[in-house]
């Protein structure tokens, strides 16, 4: 089975997602602060970490460059409600996707 941390500090959001991907099969884990991240990385086993921009602690961006900065290749998807493109850049130039 796989696993996902999803960080999402939206209760309702994190919710929705959790419901779906749930039924779908994965396995997922909820982090609502940009500062639990790279302990929670350490207490499990992820295949996947959709990570949210707008997040108290350290937003999402500083998060992903933390984790590739620590040499985590884990894949990470990046959710949000911004469009700018300015801001998808420097999410991939931060290593997410």
């Amino acid at each position: 089975m796989k696993t996902i941390m999803l960080v999402e500090d939206d209760r309702h959001l994190a919710k929705g997602l959790t419901m779906n991907l749930e039924a779908e099969g994965y396995t997922v884990v909820g982090v609502t602060d940009g500062l639990e991240v790279l302990g929670t990385l350490e207490q499990g086993n992820f295949d996947l970490i959709l990570l949210d921009i707008m997040l108290p602690g350290m937003d999402g961006i500083t998060v992903c460059k933390k984790l590739r900065q620590a040499g985590h290749r884990l894949p990470v998807l990046f959710l949000t409600a911004r469009d700018r493109t300015e801001e998808k850049i420097e999410g991939l130039v931060a290593g997410g996707g």
